[in-house]
């Protein structure tokens, strides 16, 4: 996709340093601020989890103008994480990973951007809900899932589980 000089795309194994540099300066900022999420991620435990998500075309990378400004994961299963914190589940939802976006001026509005593609994606897929989770303490980020519409289904094990529901695609 393109669209206003952003374009996403699946991520290459060899993009994989750039994906986990990514990811880990940004679980760097959390926790300059206290903020107790991405811990596994920022010491190396998910590097092998990160490389069979890209390995399988799960990770994408969003570029602006020729910049890296953004990357997520998608399932369309649970992952082991998923089914520890939602339970097993078997309906037709997408579950959201790693959502990250860089911190400079290229990716202002970044976050709102991608959500919106992978809503779109996953309708045009048939899919019927976009799920994701994050740690409950982190306020602001919670509140932000919330003004973009996410619904808060609860906390598990210290994590606020949202979903969105996604309505049908429109075929002509």
């Amino acid at each position: 996709m393109t669209e206003n000089n952003l374009s996403i795309a699946p991520a290459r194994l060899h993009e994989f340093p750039l994906v986990a540099t990514l990811l880990k300066n940004a679980a760097d900022w959390l926790h300059s601020r206290k903020i107790d999420q991405w811990r596994f991620l920022r010491e190396g435990g998910e590097d092998e989890e990160i490389r069979q998500a890209i390995r399988h075309g799960k990770t994408w990378l969003a570029r602006r103008d020729s910049d890296v400004v953004g990357t997520f994961t998608l399932y369309d299963a649970q992952s082991e994480w998923d089914s520890h914190i939602w339970g097993e589940r078997s309906d037709d939802a997408i579950y959201l990973h790693r959502l990250t976006a860089v911190r400079n001026g290229k990716a202002s509005g970044i976050g709102a951007q991608l959500i919106a593609w992978i809503e779109d994606e996953c309708r045009m897929n048939g899919d019927t809900f976009l799920r994701l989770d994050c740690v409950a303490g982190n306020e602001r980020l919670n509140r932000y899932y919330l003004d973009l519409g996410f619904v808060s289904l609860g906390i598990s094990r210290d994590h606020t589980m949202y979903q969105k529901r996604l309505p049908a695609a429109i075929t002509g």
